[in-house]
């Protein structure tokens, strides 16, 4: 059934531009092997929690176009004071994928007691008509904006509301300005003032030197103008790639950081409100504008044979404190480029793992020029880091035990990204920084064995967090949302601040088939991908959190008509959630054991079961 990983395979790819679908798509064009063994982080992780209470999730959005983005995660998710919270998500219900002619940016709102839209069918979305994507929530606390990338109007689209407005009553504005259509906004705000960074839509001039471009609002996205190209962009990049830089704004500073793998991990610093910049080097790449298709291969031992190179994998984020100082945060990748005069083909690794953390205090990467075989460049390129996140290895073997497949496959889902990856950050007054990633889980408990093309490990959330006193960071917390042990958890978004209420607040998209059908895996299946939003009470009553390792539960039939019964042993209580996070039924000690669902509708249900041992979660289908 499992297979140790004893192996790294490498998978060539180009990245190119989907003009329909504006998705960034990747290519395979060989397979290979490299005869060294996985490294495994010697580190735990915590899936037993003492310290955090962590409820059932509510769905407050269904989407079947499941790639929420290509690579670095986006400020969709904010939480206020006074309880509210506001999402959005890129949406689309239907099987015309992966066109999908009705996709826009997805809302809801909490007003403190209830969410705003509780049906989950339908496509209304914040552009109407207008076919968008790629959606950034910006909110003062007051009013609240949307900017997204409609292709067919031009480049980026604005959309403004009093916050939690009943309805999709947005007022529309483009962001003017800029040399062509921009593509994959991120952005971020400090009260009125609204920053927006995009990159260039290459595809419709390939021959010119795109950069990552600045937008600016300083009447909360009222009105937009256009500042520039980040300086020096084209001194260090050949082009830029949709999704893979963040920015973050707080008082009179704004940080941007370009996540590149064949180029540098750099930060650009203002503190003038992004009317000059400074810039550092996180991770310095050992060659300046990599050229894929006319340069030479990077042998810096001479031996005529391309080395292996280590970057970030596209993915991470940028957060600053109340000192003004940048933080950051981004995933590990190892890559191969055996012939620099191909067609811009590439391989990386996906068994590379890693979330690593840096701030301004570790000082600036600086390439030295020396060879570890087999990977020259590791941190030898970068500055000083902190390795915070990992895939866990939760038998403590000392090897990631994920489930048999065929030569060239992978036994997990395809995303281009490390093992953990899809990471972001939060804050809160004190400066103790939160982190949520997204990582694949080892073990028989974590397997879909009916998954497309093969059978696949599942992924999990995880979230740490940084003592600003000690800057020690936490053991890794589970906190998949709902069922990790049956679904795909993967996308997670994050409210920047986290509030005087202790409450992280987070959303996740969810389905039950890993990988993707818009890229990547292309699974052939069009699935229904939840957005399952919850709160992680940091002060909460300790409740136990699933260790596979000890609970062993099963739950039968399922589908059910009428009773199912729970196999386990010393249950305590089962507590039964309709699809919306809302308890119906509850069960106690030795009447736990056999639920009766006759009386309930058709539909998904999950069954919470409470053990001496720990906490479990299993869906189940009523007839």
């Amino acid at each position: 059934m499992k297979k140790s990983l004893l192996f790294l395979f490498s998978m060539a790819f180009v990245l190119l531009l989907s003009a329909q679908n504006d998705v960034v798509v990747s290519k395979k064009h060989a397979l290979k092997s490299n005869l060294k063994d996985v490294t495994v982080l010697n580190r735990s992780v915590n899936s037993n929690s003492k310290s955090i209470n962590v409820p059932v999730g509510t769905v407050i959005g269904l989407t079947n176009y499941d790639l929420q983005t290509n690579s670095v995660s986006t400020d969709r998710l904010v939480s206020r004071a006074d309880g509210t919270v506001s999402a959005v998500w890129i949406q689309y219900q239907g099987s015309t994928l992966p066109s999908a002619p009705e996709r826009g940016s997805g809302y809801n709102y909490y007003n403190g007691s209830s969410w705003l839209y509780t049906s989950l069918s339908g496509n209304e979305t914040v552009e109407g008509s207008q076919r968008a994507g790629w959606p950034v929530l910006l909110s003062n606390g007051t009013n609240e904006s949307v900017v997204s990338h409609i292709r067919s109007a031009g480049g980026l689209f604005g959309r403004m509301q009093a916050d939690g407005a009943a309805g999709y009553n947005w007022s529309a504005g483009d962001l003017t300005g800029g040399p062509e259509a921009m593509l994959w906004p991120r952005g971020s705000n400090s009260g009125d003032n609204y920053y927006v960074v995009a990159v260039d839509d290459y595809v419709d001039d390939p021959t010119t030197i795109d950069g990552l471009h600045l937008y600016y609002s300083d009447n909360a996205g009222s009105s937009w103008s256009y500042e520039s190209m980040m300086p020096n962009f084209s001194t260090y990049y050949m082009h830029g790639n949709g999704d893979v830089y963040s920015i973050d704004a707080r008082d009179n500073y704004v940080a941007v950081v370009y996540f590149a793998d064949y180029g540098d991990v750099l930060l650009w610093k203002s503190d003038d409100f992004g009317a000059n910049w400074t810039e550092t080097k996180i991770a310095d790449f050992p060659v300046d504008r990599y050229n894929f298709t006319g340069g030479t291969i990077i042998d810096e031992d001479n031996d005529a044979i391309a080395d292996t190179i280590v970057s970030s994998d596209n993915t991470g984020d940028v957060i600053i404190d109340s000192n003004g100082k940048v933080h950051v945060i981004f995933s590990r990748m190892r890559y191969l480029d055996e012939d620099a005069s191909d067609d811009g083909a590439f391989s990386y690794f996906p068994y590379s793992d890693w979330v690593l953390y840096w701030n301004e205090d570790m000082g600036a990467g600086s390439y030295s020029g020396s060879v570890t075989s087999p990977s020259f460049v590791d941190l030898q390129v970068s500055a000083a880091v902190d390795t915070i996140g990992w895939s866990p290895d939760l038998n403590q073997n000392d090897t990631l035990d994920f489930v048999e497949v065929a030569q060239g496959e992978w036994p997990f889902g395809t995303y281009y990204t490390a093992l953990s990856s899809f990471s972001t950050m939060g804050i809160d007054s004190g400066d103790t920084l939160y982190v949520l990633y997204s990582t694949v889980i080892e073990g028989d408990n974590y397997v879909k064995n009916d998954a497309t093309p093969n059978a696949q490990q599942y992924r999990g959330i995880f979230l740490t967090k940084r003592d600003p006193g000690t800057g020690i960071w936490s053991e890794p917390l589970d906190v998949s949302s709902i069922d990790a042990t049956l679904a795909e958890n993967v996308f997670p978004a994050m409210s920047k601040f986290i509030g005087d209420d202790r409450n992280i607040h987070m959303y996740v998209q969810w389905d039950n088939e890993p990988g993707l059908n818009i890229r990547g895996d292309e699974d052939p299946s069009i699935t229904d991908n939840y957005i399952v939003y919850k709160a992680l009470n940091l002060d909460g009553e300790a409740v136990n959190v699933k260790n596979v390792n000890e609970i062993n539960v099963s739950v039968g039939p399922n589908p059910v008509s009428d009773f199912v019964k729970i196999n386990a042993e010393n249950i305590n209580k089962v507590e039964v959630f309709n699809l919306l996070g809302a308890k119906i039924m509850v069960k106690y000690g030795k009447n736990a054991n056999v639920i009766n669902m006759n009386n309930l509708s058709s539909g998904s249900y999950f069954l919470r079961i409470f053990t001496k041992k720990g906490t479990v979660v299993k869906k189940i289908q009523k007839k």
